[in-house]
């Protein structure tokens, strides 16, 4: 059960964002997954020359959000975030940390409020796609996006979004590929490429 309404007191400034309240599972049927979803209108649907997306996302709760992200072509996949791969969460100056989606999920931590930017390569296509398509990410007719939610039990809470773009390669920040982390031995040395 998800209540949408436009609140003009939150957002990157821009104008109204949306306003995203989590009431609980759905009261028929008790499922606890939904989704929020945009048709793109034909003038807006090429996005050829695109390398990844962007959104403003404000997590006022305590609790971690979890958050699945996906598009459709036209006539074709869906594409939705893979697990493992990178995304990138601005902090207050403009700074990118880097993140991993988890479970085909967006983790945006508690208190966050900036931009979430997710590069086309951490898309593919997942196991709940009905299209019959070709598997490969064709930009130049897409059709929808959509942000959806599955609850734990911290729920209600509300979450606000704003600002979606479109971006090109220069404006995709580069991502660490292989360990993020290196642990430092006790002694001795540690080499990674």
């Amino acid at each position: 059960n998800l209540e949408v309404t436009l609140d003009r007191t939150h957002g990157d400034g821009a104008g109204n964002a949306l306003q995203i309240r989590v009431v609980g599972p759905n009261s028929v049927d008790g499922q606890k997954s939904g989704s929020i979803f945009h048709s793109l209108p034909l003038f807006n649907r090429n996005w050829t020359g695109a390398a990844g997306v962007a959104f403003w996302l404000s997590n006022p709760s305590d609790n971690v959000l979890w958050l699945t992200f996906n598009f459709k072509e036209a006539h074709n996949e869906y594409w939705s975030v893979t697990p493992g791969s990178p995304l990138f969460l601005s902090d207050e100056d403009g700074l990118y940390i880097q993140s991993e989606c988890q479970y085909g999920n967006l983790v945006i931590p508690a208190q966050f409020t900036g931009r979430v930017v997710i590069p086309f390569t951490s898309f593919s296509v997942p196991e709940w796609n009905t299209a019959r398509g070709d598997f490969e990410l064709q930009t130049r007719s897409i059709e929808s996006f959509a942000v959806g939610i599955t609850l734990n039990n911290d729920y209600p809470r509300t979450f606000y979004f704003d600002t979606f773009e479109v971006l090109g390669g220069e404006e995709v920040p580069a991502f660490i590929q292989g360990e993020t982390v290196i642990r430092v031995p006790d002694s001795g040395e540690h080499r990674e490429t």
